[in-house]
């Protein structure tokens, strides 16, 4: 449900509306926090895949409702160019390099 322009709009997404295919829950599970910093680092890097599409779907949305896009498309359409750029991966080095001070 979305709150906008004072009215509560309710309404479902699916991945395919956003050119993402269905996948099985096991091909987004992650494991050990090792494991799942080696998947983030893949993505960051340019992997392709499920987990990359699911990353990309909830930060388009997360992008959205921050008022930084339009829409949830539009918001995917950033992630993917912050990946794409490696502007997230400069900021996760930052972020890392701040709390290892």
């Amino acid at each position: 449900a979305e709150f906008k322009d004072g009215k509560v709009k309710s309404y479902e997404i699916s991945p395919e509306e956003f050119g993402f295919k269905l996948c099985s829950i096991n091909e987004l599970k992650g494991s050990d926090p090792k494991n799942n910093a080696r998947i983030t680092m893949k993505i960051l890097n340019g992997a392709k895949g499920p987990k990359r599409d699911i990353v990309l779907l909830n930060a388009g949305a997360a992008i959205y409702v921050s008022g930084r896009a339009a829409s949830i498309k539009d918001g995917i359409r950033l992630a993917q160019e912050s990946i794409d750029s490696k502007k997230a991966m400069k900021k996760l080095r930052q972020l890392v390099a701040e709390s290892n001070r």
